[in-house]
């Protein structure tokens, strides 16, 4: 039931999202390289950095959700880029989703199935 209802969600977001610019993780992420440079949020910043940049969507999300969740000593602005650079990857992510990218398409799928 859970995966149905993932489904649906991740369904209902590709019109909506798919419509608007692509996203621009790119430019947030240059902007703000600058905020990650503490030792213990580097190696998993510079991975989603790498990652955005090939369309790696997997890895970056999963980079970007690894900071979200195992830091809870970041400030207010570094939370804040996280959370802007993941909707931009959506952005992105669903924009390729809609160009009928397989490889977009693929990354959907395995992060439904990925627990969260």
């Amino acid at each position: 039931m859970k995966t149905i209802i993932k489904l649906l969600l991740v369904l209902s977001l590709i019109p909506i999202i798919g419509c608007s610019n692509n996203g621009n993780a790119e430019s947030t992420l240059s902007k703000h390289s600058q905020l990650f440079q503490n030792p213990s949020l580097k190696p998993d910043w510079d991975m989603v950095v790498a990652a955005v940049h090939t369309n790696g969507y997997v890895a970056a999300e999963t980079g970007l959700n690894k900071l979200m969740l195992n830091n809870q000593n970041l400030t207010s602005e570094q939370r804040a880029v996280l959370e802007d650079t993941l909707s931009e990857l959506h952005t992105k992510l669903y924009a390729a989703v809609n160009r009928g990218d397989l490889q977009a398409s693929n990354a959907v799928a395995q992060l439904m199935n990925t627990p969260r």
